[in-house]
């Protein structure tokens, strides 16, 4: 059997001018046989429309990416004069299923290790 737990998940916010058919929120979950499996959310709370799970399968090297990209994941605080953009929220998790790391949601402009795992998460999608 395929080792498939789940070690990362985050969500991508969307805080910019948008109408009700663009996407709202959307769900990456991250495993460690190097799925990625994506959920977006169109609309407004009020009237979610539910998105398909997508699925896609990182390669060796982009999984042995994501894994160095997240093992020294600090509290470091990301501030950001921006109003608008995307905003992000992350948690990693431990072999035993816990939280071992946790960002709000929130920017992650200037923070080169977020926005390197943002970017490995999302190119599969682009």
């Amino acid at each position: 059997m395929e080792d498939r737990n789940l070690i990362f998940e985050c969500n991508k916010y969307n805080w910019g001018l948008h109408s009700a058919l663009d996407w709202e929120t959307i769900n990456y979950k991250i495993f460690s046989n190097g799925t990625i499996e994506q959920t977006t959310y169109y609309g407004s709370d009020r009237n979610p429309l539910h998105g398909q799970v997508e699925s896609k399968q990182m390669d060796s090297n982009e999984l042995s990416d994501f894994l160095d990209a997240i093992s020294n994941l600090d509290d470091s605080n990301v501030s950001s004069n921006a109003m608008d953009g995307e905003a992000w929220d992350m948690v990693k998790y431990d072999s035993n299923h816990d939280i071992a790391w946790k960002k709000d949601k929130g920017y992650i402009y200037g923070n080169e290790q977020l926005v390197r795992i943002a970017n490995i998460i999302t190119i599969k999608y682009n």
